[in-house]
């Protein structure tokens, strides 16, 4: 496993490494140690896989308090599966979210019909939110 550098600051992208051949592949996707080694110490309680299918959007939902580090995996597709790693067990009581649509985020969605919850649409903006956030926006 390596960390890949990307432009945002906190969250790390880890790529594993595969091993394949004319069978398929092989790939170590969570070793305790080795995200250790990486600078990522947490330990994960609870295992969580979503799909969605085509202009579904999920929301940008993020817990407060003490924190959750989440380790996400896209399985399948650009992210049409994804398999997430959390280091607390889900507590509505913690969990925020932000907007998808929020101009200041400036998220381009694709030309689809974009399909989402009633909670992801009256999300709150992050201008609204960032003077209750742990963190800087």
């Amino acid at each position: 496993m390596r960390i890949i550098d990307t432009q945002l600051d906190g969250p790390l992208l880890v790529e594993p490494a595969v091993h394949g051949d004319q069978r398929g592949f092989f790939a170590e996707t969570y070793r305790a140690n080795v995200l250790a080694e990486l600078g990522i110490p947490d330990e994960f309680v609870q295992d969580n896989h979503s799909r969605s299918g085509l202009g579904v959007v999920r929301g940008m939902h993020f817990a407060v308090g003490d924190g959750q580090a989440k380790l996400v995996r896209c399985v399948r597709g650009a992210v049409a599966d994804v398999t997430y790693k959390l280091s607390t067990y889900y507590d509505p009581a913690t969990e925020t979210g932000v907007a998808f649509n929020d101009p200041e985020v400036d998220i381009r969605w694709p030309d689809v019909e974009l399909v989402y919850s009633e909670r992801d649409a009256t999300a709150p903006l992050l201008s609204e939110i960032a003077a209750e956030l742990p963190f800087s926006v």
